[in-house]
């Protein structure tokens, strides 16, 4: 990716730009499956924040939510990879990574 085109990516209306939307407070609910065939095994409330790092090309999200009496934090980094067409994260948290990250790539 060139200058031109990671500058017409975050200008109004580019794709990075209309991800650095995404900025902000949010909350919802988490549900964790460990059996796809059952229902839940947790359903909790999930807060965070998402902000604009690094020009506006990537989010940073924090997180906080639970399992049983349990809290979990996480932070996970999104991306959107123009020349492969597809967003990219990459995450650790306290419930899944231990001391590994976790990707999604295309």
């Amino acid at each position: 990716m060139d200058k031109l085109e990671s500058e017409a990516s975050t200008a109004a209306g580019g794709a990075h730009h209309r991800l650095a939307q995404m900025a902000g407070q949010w909350e919802g609910v988490t549900q964790v499956w460990f059996d796809s065939a059952q229902p839940p095994a947790s359903e909790t409330p999930q807060r965070g924040s998402i902000r604009a790092i690094l020009g506006s090309r990537f989010l940073l999200h924090e997180y906080e939510t639970s399992f049983g009496d349990d809290v979990h934090q996480g932070v996970a980094i999104y991306g959107l990879h123009l020349d492969a067409h597809a967003f990219e994260s990459a995450w650790v948290d306290s419930f899944h990574t231990g001391t590994s990250m976790l990707f999604r790539l295309p």
